[in-house]
């Protein structure tokens, strides 16, 4: 960065804030949202608390991004001194308010939903909670993580009316639910192992640790075809096509694995956020057949990813 761009960051009052919700991944947490709440009604309606759950999902996230950066405050000071507040563009003060109210905020949207949403709103917080204090530092951490996206796929499917039935139904939810949800979780358990590293990277085995468990999440989604009621081509081909959506994120993570540099691990911890997206369309695919409309929405969720990406680093 230029002495000229770096000037202008700094005049800039509302970059500082945006690099600390990490706005260019906010977009993976909405398709989470679109994702679990088709899989329960097969469309995007009613639309009110649809809307509704994607606000909470947007404030939890948010949230939940200013509280890793307040709790590591001191650490990147050492390793990550562009971080806002480690710089001093946001003040710890105005952070920890911000938090605040945005947890607040998430989860009156969630309350606003029903008994049910309130519920996954209050874990999705506490989980988050859990993980940027006590947990974040031991091998509970990147379960904490992925308990998180659970939660937050669990938070789109919260809505429920009562004539939303499903064969084999547990709490409500169908299976397809549940096995997104946790492959999910599954996935970004592996992905924070991986990103554990981004900073100073010191050997490979946490790497290709979190790379094993990532690839198993990949195979949960892959096989999430064993939840549909139909048996069209789609279905057969399924797994092929998550394997084909993984080559480039597959790529990325042995790059990073064989170099055992920084910036390849950032690298590729960028690039699987970013096909979170993409995986989410997918499903949308599988599950919101005959219409692709469903698909094309989600997937155009990667573009503001990809826009903000370029001045906005998602990690």
């Amino acid at each position: 960065m230029s002495t000229t761009d770096t000037s202008i960051s700094r005049d800039n009052h509302l970059l500082p804030w945006l690099q600390l919700l990490r706005i260019s991944a906010a977009p993976t947490a909405i398709s989470n949202i679109l994702v679990g709440f088709l899989l329960v009604h097969g469309s995007w309606e009613p639309v009110v608390p649809l809307i509704l759950l994607m606000t909470s999902s947007f404030f939890l996230y948010s949230a939940g991004m200013v509280s890793n950066d307040i709790v590591d405050v001191s650490t990147d000071r050492e390793d990550q001194r562009h971080r806002p507040i480690a710089d001093g563009r946001v003040g710890i003060g105005a952070a920890r308010w911000a938090c605040i109210g945005m947890f607040l905020l998430g989860t009156l949207c969630g309350a606003a939903v029903g008994s049910r949403s309130l519920l996954i709103a209050l874990l999705l917080t506490l989980t988050i909670l859990l993980y940027n204090g006590p947990l974040k530092r031991t091998w509970a951490g990147p379960v904490a993580m992925g308990l998180c996206r659970s939660l937050n796929v669990l938070l789109g499917a919260s809505f429920l009316q009562d004539s939303v039935t499903a064969p084999n139904a547990w709490l409500g939810w169908p299976p397809s639910v549940w096995w997104v949800a946790i492959s999910l979780g599954i996935l970004i358990t592996g992905l924070t192992c991986f990103a554990r590293s981004e900073a100073r990277p010191e050997s490979r085995r946490p790497l290709i640790v979190g790379a094993a468990i990532i690839v198993l999440g990949l195979a949960g989604f892959a096989t999430t075809v064993l939840t549909s009621t139909d048996s069209g081509k789609l279905e057969r081909i399924f797994p092929l096509l998550i394997l084909l959506l993984s080559a480039p994120v597959a790529t990325r993570l042995l790059l990073a694995i064989r170099s055992c540099r920084p910036r390849q691990v950032q690298f590729a911890v960028i690039s699987l956020l970013k096909s979170l997206i993409i995986y989410d369309a997918s499903i949308c695919l599988l599950f919101g057949q005959p219409n692709f409309f469903y698909a094309l929405i989600v997937l155009s969720l990667l573009l503001p990813c990809l826009l903000l990406g370029k001045w906005i680093s998602s990690t």
